[in-house]
């Protein structure tokens, strides 16, 4: 999980952060009353699943076969009918009825939608629930986008796993989300959105004491230099309380919530641990980070390392790290996109900076740029990495900030935000160069991008 502990005025460490995160997620299953399979089998906050009524009869003599609920049409042509649960009835696509609620997981959010699984609900409860990856979301209309619906969330009571009262401006598109709505009824409302909070932070020991009295007070963690002038500043742990910072000693282990991964890089919450300590399994304080990826490098030495860069100028040697996916999947270095938010457990605070373990979120609205060369031919060359692109990307009220990547032709930028992006993309081939430089206009339903390269000094 991505979200971060706040336990000020409580007693702990690392277990009591751990059980109240257990204890908050299963509270939020129960409040919504979503049956016991969103919290133990393939759905809950790490896959793509719908319960709610059929609109119509399935159409099992279809090539393929499909059924239609919340107006979507999914195929079943290779779904699991009943599998798991042997008080449901249904054991073929024949056995569904028009009005039967049925709980469907989906293979992903891609169109024409899959199912993997159909199964009646015991008792034909009538709570719709809707699991997805977070498309888009409007805090002006107060409605987000998942599987292709628009749902309205004005009235809904917003869960996180840390947070007891989250604000729908810290969802961030990409990230898995659960609904429950009251009915299937048009246009589709939701009482309950439950997900993981995702936060940009740096966790580890001050890298000297505090500039107070600088304009503005500063601190130093892992060599980037904070702005705490606006920020809260809290001691966790035996008897909680506030801090100033004058408070604030070299060494100690510090959490700084970042407002952005932009740089120059400003807190708006710093936590500090006193009377216990958030320790790993070997006893030692974690050094964390949280925050998307701006740039992956492969290095050319043999073997060759691979280091990616976070908040602007924090390099990390993620060569041998442990790669995980929120949802709890193995993954590779190749499954890495620039713009995906990472939470990144490194081996210590000394640099050079090392990764031992590797969380990934979802990439969620991933936008693939497709390159194209003068003669408007698709660029591919091999497993040579020779396109360097360069996305810059502002997102309203905040800082810009650019994704850099390297491919042998299309390349992907993750969790673009709606608006106006430069793109910079450069090939070298042959010792020929090439580049082209556009303004490119990105919203929710962007999906692919095409740049066509044009000779230099040509």
């Amino acid at each position: 999980m991505f979200g971060r502990k706040k336990l000020t005025g409580f007693s702990g460490g690392r277990v009591v952060f751990t059980i109240l995160i257990l204890i908050s997620v299963v509270l939020a299953f129960v409040m919504s009353r979503a049956y016991d399979a969103m919290a133990c089998d393939e759905g809950g906050l790490s896959g793509f699943v719908i319960q709610a009524p059929l609109d119509s009869a399935p159409k099992c003599t279809a090539t393929p076969a499909t059924i239609s609920v919340l107006g979507l049409t999914i195929d079943v042509s290779e779904a699991n009918f009943g599998e798991g649960h042997p008080h449901n009835s249904a054991s073929s696509c024949t056995d569904l009825q028009s009005g039967e609620v049925v709980y469907v997981t989906l293979a992903s959010e891609a169109t024409p939608l899959t199912a993997t699984s159909v199964r009646p609900v015991e008792h034909n409860q009538s709570l719709v629930i809707v699991g997805g990856v977070l498309q888009a979301v409007d805090t002006t209309k107060n409605t987000v986008e998942v599987l292709g619906l628009t749902i309205d969330v004005s009235k809904a009571t917003l869960q996180s796993d840390n947070d007891q009262s989250p604000a729908l401006s810290q969802l961030i598109v990409g990230q898995f989300v659960l609904l429950t709505l009251p009915s299937n009824a048009t246009p589709l409302s939701a009482t309950t959105l439950f997900f993981h909070l995702i936060q940009i932070f740096v966790e580890a020991p001050l890298d000297s004491a505090p500039d107070c009295t600088a304009t503005p007070p500063t601190i130093s963690v892992l060599g980037l230099s904070i702005d705490i002038s606006k920020a809260t500043l809290n001691k966790e742990g035996w008897g909680g309380g506030t801090l100033t910072c004058t408070d604030l000693t070299a060494g100690q282990t510090v959490t700084a919530i970042l407002a952005s991964a932009a740089p120059p890089l400003a807190a708006t919450e710093v936590n500090v641990m006193e009377g216990g300590c958030w320790c790993d399994h070997r006893g030692w304080a974690d050094v964390e980070v949280s925050a998307p990826l701006m740039s992956i490098t492969t290095g050319t030495s043999t073997p060759p390392t691979t280091t990616v860069t976070v908040l602007g100028t924090l390099d990390v040697n993620i060569t041998n790290a442990f790669l995980v996916a929120g949802w709890g999947a193995p993954i590779t270095l190749q499954d890495l996109v620039v713009g995906q938010y990472v939470k990144m457990t490194l081996a210590s605070n000394i640099p050079p900076l090392t990764a031992e373990v590797v969380e990934v979120e979802n990439p969620g609205s991933l936008v693939t740029f497709q390159v194209y060369d003068e003669n408007h031919h698709h660029v591919d060359d091999g497993d040579v990495k020779d396109v360097s692109a360069d996305v810059t990307v502002t997102e309203a009220g905040k800082k810009p900030m650019t994704f850099h990547t390297t491919s042998s032709g299309d390349f992907g930028v993750a969790n673009m935000p709606s608006g106006q992006s430069k793109v910079v993309v450069t090939r070298v081939n042959s010792g020929q160069a090439s580049q082209a430089s556009n303004v490119v206009n990105v919203n929710a339903k962007t999906k692919n991008v095409s740049i066509t390269l044009k000779p230099v000094n040509k």
